[in-house]
């Protein structure tokens, strides 16, 4: 403030501090502060620093996004802060534009990296689209570039989560590199999501077990990202009993400061069964630290999820409003529970209501609409 006040130019490292102090408590006043200095030191590094400072969240596609619309063209970025807005705008399921960047590597005679395209398969996989992730695989396989670890953890995650576990197999066996070693822990994460995947137990409880001995700098995040895969990979085959024995061996502690733990354990109380009152629990913690952890979209589009399942539909529509109005996955669980329990009124008028809102209505909710009005017809004569 004092600084400020008197009026000095600020610099740009003065700059990244300030707006790095702000992020930690005012988001806003961070992006007022930003197109403050943008036409004063508009400088990569700042950008770079802050997008990758943002943790990902949304406004670190902000960030992106003001840099792109108001660029020096005497201005040439490097595919570094290009990979970075990739992940940003991904990461905040704004796919369009990240596609967008793309296009702009191109456009200014650089070439995309297998870690931008890494970033785009990972995104499109965690909405539920595995065949565009899959276009991107053999779309980068053609342009000829090396696939970097990140890539290669990309095609591992992308293949088992479309249960296409021989490719999935294929890309793992071509690995020649020490796999259970701290620096390749990306490799590691999609190795193990895999063979929870494919329901291979043994090998997975192995490379947990061996995973123990990390010690490098940052081993107990990475330990919490590798049991996290598990648990994931166990969910997506619906063994939900196994994935809660290793759930079970966690300690709370490690619960409640891990982001990757957090979501895979809310993914898996959100879809077993007499688990809502620990799941309220732990949404309850979470809401009190937020910005700490992880993206609060994340916990409240599972918070959705859950609550429809459980029947509380009008619940689940008062957190939708409320909360993540442009969430499809939210907006589709409440869909289809309009369609198991309701009348055909009631799922149109929430299909319509997706329609007019921010969420984006894919084949699979009118899949769900077709089918409850050919029922509805049926049950009519």
């Amino acid at each position: 403030k004092t600084i400020t006040s008197e009026g000095a130019k600020p610099s740009s490292e003065f700059g990244e501090v300030f707006v790095r102090i702000c992020l930690k408590h005012d988001y806003d006043m961070a992006m007022s502060y930003v197109k403050k200095l943008r036409s004063e030191s508009r400088t990569e590094t700042m950008y770079i620093h802050l997008i990758r400072h943002c943790g990902l969240n949304a406004l670190s596609s902000q960030l992106a996004s003001l840099w792109m619309d108001t660029q020096d063209k005497q201005f040439v970025a490097t595919g570094d802060t290009y990979d970075a807005f990739i992940s940003a705008f991904a990461h905040a399921g704004n796919l369009r534009k990240a596609k967008d960047v793309l296009s702009t590597i191109r456009s200014v005679g650089l070439e995309p990296t297998s870690s931008s395209y890494a970033r785009l398969i990972n995104a499109h996989v965690e909405l539920g689209e595995v065949d565009v992730a899959r276009k991107l695989i053999d779309e980068l396989f053609g342009l000829g570039l090396k696939p970097s670890e990140e890539f290669l953890a990309s095609c591992i995650r992308a293949y088992a989560t479309a249960r296409d576990f021989a490719a999935a197999s294929h890309v793992v066996k071509s690995l020649s590199w020490r796999l259970v070693d701290p620096n390749h822990h990306e490799i590691l994460r999609a190795i193990v999501f895999f063979h929870a995947s494919a329901g291979n137990v043994g090998a997975v409880y192995e490379l947990l077990e061996r995973a123990q001995g990390f010690t490098a700098a940052g081993a107990q995040k990475r330990m919490d990202q590798i049991h996290a895969a598990a648990i994931d990979g166990f969910v997506e085959r619906g063994e939900l009993s196994i994935a809660g024995r290793i759930a079970s061996r966690l300690k709370r502690k490690r619960i409640e400061e891990s982001a990757d733990l957090l979501k895979s354990i809310f993914r898996l109380l959100s879809v077993r069964r007499g688990y809502e009152k620990e799941f309220r629990g732990l949404y309850n913690l979470h809401e009190k630290r937020p910005r700490k952890l992880l993206q609060p979209k994340i916990v409240d589009e599972l918070l959705v999820v859950t609550t429809s399942k459980n029947g509380q539909i009008e619940d689940a529509v008062a957190i939708f409003k409320e909360h993540i109005r442009s969430s499809r996955v939210a907006a589709e669980s409440i869909l289809s529970k309009y369609a198991e329990d309701g009348t055909e009124e009631e799922t149109l008028t929430w299909f319509k209501s997706m329609k007019t809102s921010r969420v984006r209505v894919g084949a699979s909710a009118y899949a769900i609409v077709i089918s409850k009005i050919l029922e509805s017809d049926e049950e009519n004569g």
